[in-house]
């Protein structure tokens, strides 16, 4: 059996989560981790369920995946803890009560463990009283814990922040010339729902005095319990003359064409652990807006630099006014965007970073 485990607590019908758009067929996480194996001689694979409820091992771009079939909490720990058997290093990218007794048993067992918190989110969904709980099983059980910003790793007291690191999300680089069109076109990417704060986007581009003249594009699916919140957003944007696209589930080539003809990225989650659609954009030569204390933008945006951080959607009709009006600054813009990403966030930057986990898994 595989040497380093990735373990994910997920129900997917793909090796890609249909519902985390990303651009490359594997995220740079997974590849680290298979590049890592490889240099220290070590055998790799990543776990997660199966919604086709169907247990099937398949190879996808070279990299294994077990994708099991739920029978029960018992029952998938005790097929986890046998396909992790041999395992010298256990990822673990949830926390969830499956998760964590996993992660315990493969502690008592003397292996190595790496929690990797994606999202400040999945921390704060839990009552405070368990929340101290995680607290004290982060501080005792993972060896290494991965989060995705500085930011995160700051608001956590100094025994957690010492076992920490910070790992950097890469992509391919664009390496294109720029090509945008005359009207300005605004851009969301994810799932609609209403943590999303996609209304607020629309209401922000209702106070802009050029309204007319930008196009609201908004990709990403939407579950049934969501589409009223879908109405309710498309109702604001017809309301106030903005015109607009809904485009649904995109997949990898209409998004593509999608950052290519895009000026501004918005994303106003409050809580955004990091979100490479952030990445994404800035390599096809997009301004990104997101909320000012939100982990993920306040590492990713240089103020009136690559994007803008602000406080409430009120900003963003001036903001658009402003790049719309003085072209040349919204070109000066999108130019440093693509350098930004070109020079923090490749694969080997990636690599790099994940790297450290040495000094804590490495005897």
């Amino acid at each position: 059996m595989p040497n380093i485990i990735s373990f994910s607590n997920l129900d997917i019908n793909t090796p890609q989560s249909p519902e985390n758009v990303t651009l490359n067929a594997q995220d740079s996480f997974t590849l680290s981790m298979k590049k890592y194996a490889e240099n220290h001689d070590l055998s790799f694979c990543t776990i997660y369920f199966n919604a086709q409820s169907i247990t099937k091992q398949v190879k996808y771009n070279d990299i294994d995946y077990y994708l099991m079939k739920r029978n029960g909490f018992f029952s998938d720990m005790q097929k986890t803890l046998k396909l992790t058997k041999n395992t010298e290093i256990f990822v673990v990218n949830n926390i969830d009560q499956l998760s964590i007794i996993l992660t315990i048993i493969n502690k008592l067992k003397r292996k190595k463990n790496i929690l990797f918190i994606h999202n400040q989110w999945q921390l704060n969904n839990f009552p405070i009283a368990f929340r101290y709980k995680i607290l004290l099983f982060m501080s005792l059980v993972p060896n290494v814990i991965i989060f995705n910003t500085n930011n995160q790793i700051d608001t956590f007291p100094s025994h957690i922040r010492k076992k920490s690191i910070k790992f950097n999300w890469g992509i391919i680089p664009n390496m294109k010339p720029i090509k945008k069109t005359n009207t300005l076109n605004i851009l969301y990417v994810g799932r609609i729902f209403p943590d999303k704060k996609i209304d607020e986007i629309a209401r922000g581009l209702a106070l802009s005095k050029n309204k007319k003249n930008i196009k609201f594009h908004i990709a990403g699916g939407v579950l049934d319990q969501d589409k009223k919140y879908l109405n309710y957003i498309l109702s604001i944007l017809k309301k106030n003359g903005i015109p607009f696209i809904h485009h649904g589930f995109v997949d990898e080539s209409k998004l593509i064409e999608l950052y290519n003809k895009s000026d501004i990225f918005i994303n106003l989650r409050e809580n955004e652990g990091f979100g490479r659609v952030f990445i994404e954009a800035m390599n096809y030569y997009n301004i990104i807006i997101g909320k000012c204390n939100s982990f993920g933008p306040e590492e990713l945006i240089c103020d009136f630099k690559n994007g803008f951080l602000i406080k409430n959607h009120r900003e963003i009709g001036d903001i658009i006014d402003h790049l719309y009006e003085n072209q040349n600054v919204l070109r000066k813009m999108q130019q440093y965007s693509n350098k930004f990403v070109r020079d923090r966030y490749s694969y080997d930057e990636s690599y790099i970073s994940f790297c450290k986990i040495d000094r804590f898994v490495r005897d």
